[in-house]
C-alpha cells in the first residue's frame, strides 16, 4: 500500500514538474487544428522611441502587409543574400484588418498555417502602409513582388501625409512562437509651430509654408528596411495650413499645419513662408538638437522634429527646432531675414 502512495506521489510530483517548466517557458507551442496544421498568429511588441506605442500603431492596424517565407531550420536571422526568396511563401502580401491597442494582437481574414516540423520555419517581414503588388503606372504606392534571391520591395511617391514603416523580420515554426513585430518609421518627421516675439503682427496671418527641393520618390526594401535612391524633387506645402492670424507668444506658441514626412539624412531643409506681409524665401532649417550627448548633424530617419518660426522685429523670423514624439523624437534652429 505503502509503495502505491509513493508512486503515485512521484507521479504528482513529476506532473507538477512538467506544468511548472511549461509556465517558466511560456508554452510556446503554436496551437494545433483538427487536421493536425498549427495556425499562424503574430503579435507586435511595444514599440521602440521610433513607434510611440501601440495604441498608436493601432490606427495603423488594417493598413500593415505580411510576408510570412518559408526557411530552413539551418537558417538563423535575416538571409543577408536574400537566397530564401523566390521560395514558398505561407503569407503572400496579407493585409491585416487590425492590431489591437492592448495587446499587440494582429489579425487579418482567413487562417495560414506553418509548414510541417521537418520542412522549417518561417520568417515573418511587415511594412505600412499596405500596397498591392503592381507597377508604377498603378499608383503613388506598389510592390515589386519577391523573386529567387530578392525580398519584396514597396515603392512610393510621397505627398508628405505618408508614414512609412517596416518591422524587423522574426522567425516561428510550429513548434515555437515568434516575437512580437516591432515597427520602425523610415522617414523624418516636421512639425511647425509660430511665435509672435515682440506682439509686432497685429492683423498678419500665415498663408503656407512650402519645403523646396524636396524628394518624393523612393522605395524600401521590406525585410530590412533599406531605402533606395532618392528622386524627382520638388516643392511640398505642408498640409492643413490655410490663412490664419499668428497669435502664438513666446510662452503659447502656436501650432500651424499637420505634420509632413521627408526623406531622412538631410542636413538642412529649404523652406519658403508666406504671411500677409511678406514672403521669406529660401530659409534654411537645420537641426541643433544633441543625442547622447552628441549635435546632430542631419534630420535623422524615426524622428520628428518640431520647428519654431519666431518673428522678430529687426531679423525676420528665428527658427528653431526641437525633438518631440512622433504624431501617430528633435530640436534644431534657423534664422530668416
Amino acid at each position: 500500500m505503502k509503495k502505491h502512495i509513493l508512486e503515485y506521489s512521484h507521479l504528482i510530483c513529476s506532473l507538477f514538474l512538467c506544468l511548472l517548466a511549461c509556465v517558466c517557458n511560456g508554452c510556446t507551442e503554436e496551437p494545433l487544428q483538427e487536421d493536425g496544421r498549427a495556425v499562424i498568429r503574430l503579435g507586435a511588441k511595444s514599440p521602440t522611441r521610433a513607434v510611440n506605442s501601440l495604441e498608436d500603431l493601432s490606427a495603423a492596424g488594417n493598413n500593415v502587409g505580411i510576408y510570412g517565407i518559408q526557411i530552413s531550420d539551418a537558417s538563423s536571422g535575416i538571409p543577408s543574400d536574400g537566397s530564401q526568396w523566390g521560395g514558398v511563401l505561407r503569407m503572400d502580401n496579407v493585409r491585416t484588418t487590425s492590431i489591437d491597442a492592448l495587446t499587440g494582437n494582429i489579425s487579418w481574414a482567413g487562417n495560414y498555417y506553418y509548414p510541417a516540423e521537418e520542412e522549417g520555419s518561417v520568417e515573418f517581414c511587415a511594412y505600412h502602409p499596405y500596397a498591392p503588388v503592381g507597377t508604377s503606372s498603378e499608383g503613388r504606392f506598389f510592390v515589386e513582388a519577391p523573386a529567387s534571391g530578392h525580398a519584396p520591395v514597396l515603392h512610393f511617391s510621397l505627398s508628405g501625409r505618408e508614414d512609412v514603416m517596416f518591422a524587423t523580420p522574426v522567425t516561428g515554426s510550429r513548434n515555437s512562437r515568434p516575437q512580437g513585430l516591432e515597427f520602425r518609421h523610415v522617414l523624418t518627421q516636421l512639425r511647425f509651430q509660430v511665435i509672435d516675439s515682440y506682439a509686432s503682427l497685429n492683423e498678419v496671418s500665415l498663408r503656407g509654408i512650402s519645403l523646396l527641393g524636396v524628394n518624393s520618390d523612393s522605395s524600401m526594401n521590406i525585410e530590412t528596411g533599406a531605402l533606395g535612391a532618392w528622386s524627382s524633387p520638388g516643392e511640398l506645402a505642408v498640409p492643413g495650413i490655410t490663412e490664419v492670424l499668428i497669435t502664438g507668444s513666446p510662452t503659447q506658441p502656436q501650432s500651424v499645419g499637420q505634420e509632413v514626412m521627408l526623406e531622412p539624412g538631410q542636413p538642412e531643409f529649404h523652406v519658403r513662408v508666406e504671411t500677409s506681409k511678406a514672403t521669406y524665401d529660401d530659409v534654411l532649417i537645420r537641426p541643433t538638437s544633441s543625442i547622447g550627448g552628441v549635435k546632430e548633424e542631419s534630420f535623422a530617419a524615426g524622428r520628428s522634429y518640431l520647428i519654431t518660426l519666431s518673428f522678430q522685429q529687426q531679423t525676420g523670423i528665428v527658427l528653431s527646432a526641437t525633438v518631440v514624439p512622433w504624431v501617430m523624437a528633435g530640436y534644431g534652429s534657423a534664422i530668416v531675414q
